[in-house]
């Protein structure tokens, strides 16, 4: 791992820490990763996770986005 992914990593747990209680997701599929705050419980919320082609691409798109389960809980309202 080299210091940049290292370092969003690192990003990632201080946002995580500082607003969701210190949980995030990271999920990696055959064919892509999904990246969220928080912890998904279902099929429908993982859909609504960050996408990336790579790992980096996932999370810098989730912080960016600031996707997390809590927004998840209120679109499926």
């Amino acid at each position: 791992m080299d210091s940049k992914t290292v370092d969003l990593l690192n990003e990632c747990e201080r946002i995580a820490k500082e607003k969701y209680d210190g949980h995030f997701t990271l999920m990696r599929f055959t064919t892509d990763w999904k990246f969220c705050f928080g912890q998904p419980f279902n099929y429908d919320e993982i859909q609504m996770m960050a996408t990336g082609k790579t790992m980096e691409e996932a999370i810098q798109k989730g912080i960016k986005e600031d996707t997390n389960t809590y927004l998840f809980y209120q679109k499926m309202k």
